[in-house]
């Protein structure tokens, strides 16, 4: 993907291969499945972040983060976490890089990515 914006609602909207992020805007919901690697040079991935347990997002080799890419949760408004809650988003057994920046869609809240072996989640934190 290289401009624009794709949204992935369905476990295998992005096929069954690798997937690689070049610029534009991939938007996922919860339960999307990469049943390859994923590389993200740049562009945004943007999340609808829910307050599950589970990552919305699931790639089953390495993930290699760019240092132009950008993390954007798009928390529910009506239901939006609480301060010094951590949220999955990607798990994946090999994480390597990290994104740019973390934007959050909350006045109040902002979002510090937590990296770990597991894959990537955010604590949100008060501004």
């Amino acid at each position: 993907m290289e401009a624009g914006t794709l949204v992935a609602a369905a476990a295998h909207a992005l096929g069954r291969g690798d997937v690689r992020v070049t610029g534009g805007t991939l938007r996922v919901t919860d339960g999307v499945r990469v049943d390859g690697a994923w590389a993200q040079e740049s562009g945004t991935l943007a999340v609808a972040a829910g307050t599950g347990r589970r990552a919305p997002l699931t790639v089953a080799r390495r993930v290699s983060l760019g240092r132009d890419a950008v993390l954007s949760l798009e928390l529910d408004p009506h239901r939006a976490p609480a301060a010094g809650s951590t949220l999955p988003v990607i798990s994946t057994p090999r994480l390597s890089g990290g994104f740019a920046r973390v934007e959050v869609n909350s006045d109040r809240l902002r979002a510090v990515p937590v990296y770990t072996a597991e894959g990537l989640s955010v604590r949100l934190l008060k501004r």
